[in-house]
């Protein structure tokens, strides 16, 4: 394998190649289907990751409070560092998988997809599993369509919802008040002046 080919961790260490035919489940590495059990298992780590969102009901985006990587999406640190079992993973993977059961190691190479177009979202309701070429094409279709053109980009637009979410609870204010403000922040202005 020539270093173009070597894909590394969260930590800058090599990940293993995986065996043909063997998950790799998008980039989150290859965390076999049986440590994705141990963790969703685990009531305290189930606990802990769901005390980072902010739930609005049974359909509506359910916010990450907590840290959001380069692209939007919630970061959940889990495992140990007396086993060498510590990870960081993206967390609507594991959301997905304590709502709808562990995937299977066979899937292949399979992200789980925002129907609602917002990266930090954690509702199991809407996530998909879907191939990455699959995902790929589908934001390439609608990136040009909100909320995927906020001009803050995606972590720009997570930063300002979970920031906004965390000042309206600490100051007692309304929550969805602050949720729509910090959307309507990232919208660009409406051209003005044009001939047509």
């Amino acid at each position: 394998m020539s270093n173009e080919e070597v894909e590394f961790d969260l930590f800058g260490d090599p990940l293993p190649a995986p065996e043909p035919g063997a998950a790799t489940r998008g980039r989150r590495g290859a965390v076999p289907a049986a440590q994705w059990q141990q963790w969703v298992d685990d009531a305290a780590l189930v606990a802990r990751y769901r005390a980072g969102i902010y739930w609005r009901g049974e359909t509506a985006c359910a916010y990450w409070l907590s840290t959001i990587s380069s692209t939007g999406h919630a970061k959940f640190r889990l495992g140990s560092r007396t086993d060498d079992s510590r990870r960081v993973v993206t967390g609507h993977l594991l959301g997905y998988q304590i709502a709808h059961g562990v995937l299977a190691d066979e899937l292949g190479d399979v992200v789980i997809g925002h129907r609602c177009d917002e990266p930090s979202c954690q509702q199991p309701a809407h996530m998909e599993v879907i191939t990455r070429a699959e995902n790929d094409a589908d934001y390439r279709r609608r990136k040009n369509q909100w909320p995927l053109s906020d001009m803050r980009g995606a972590r720009g637009r997570a930063v300002a919802i979970r920031d906004a979410i965390l000042a309206a609870l600490a100051e007692e204010r309304d929550v969805e008040a602050a949720i729509a403000a910090a959307d309507a922040a990232g919208r660009p202005a409406p051209p003005v002046g044009t001939l047509f």
